[in-house]
């Protein structure tokens, strides 16, 4: 398995991300759009999911460089607004 961080990625083409297994739609890829994988627990799937989507080359996955993810009513100096 790949080393895990956090990255973001570019569809290549359209595609859904269906999980059987919960018998559930989880998302609606679209090309010119990006998307963000995280190290959070709940994205653990998805970077699964991620890399064989880049091998099938339905993706292109991107690493970010000097960014990072700020969660909505974070402030960015640990307090929260």
């Amino acid at each position: 398995m790949a080393k895990r961080e956090e990255f973001k990625f570019y569809p290549l083409v359209e595609f859904e991300w269906f999980r059987e297994d919960i018998g559930k739609l989880i998302g609606h890829y679209f090309p010119g759009m990006s998307y963000n994988c995280t190290l959070e627990a709940r994205h653990d799937t998805l970077f699964q999911q991620c890399q064989e989507w880049e091998k099938e080359g339905k993706i292109k996955i991107v690493p970010l460089v000097n960014e990072h993810f700020i969660t909505v009513g974070d402030t960015g100096d640990g307090s929260t607004a």
